[in-house]
């Protein structure tokens, strides 16, 4: 028995515009990220908001160096 790889529907463009919004969304502050092409990967947040997703990260980051000293 052959095991199948399950994957969207091709035939239906407004799936995948949803699929690629979805895999596109900041999950902290539901705004979009943008591909720039010299920076990479770009929140889409105003400059003077700070995403929750990216300060829980930078958190964690912060407690994790403290821990390790």
């Amino acid at each position: 028995m052959t095991s199948r790889r399950f994957a969207p529907s091709t035939s239906n463009p407004d799936a995948i515009l949803l699929i690629q919004r979805a895999l596109t969304t900041c999950v902290g502050c539901r705004t979009s990220w943008r591909l720039d092409k010299r920076r990479g990967w770009k929140h889409g947040a105003p400059a003077n908001t700070e995403c929750t997703a990216q300060a829980e990260r930078t958190e964690l980051r912060e407690i994790a160096a403290r821990r390790s000293k």
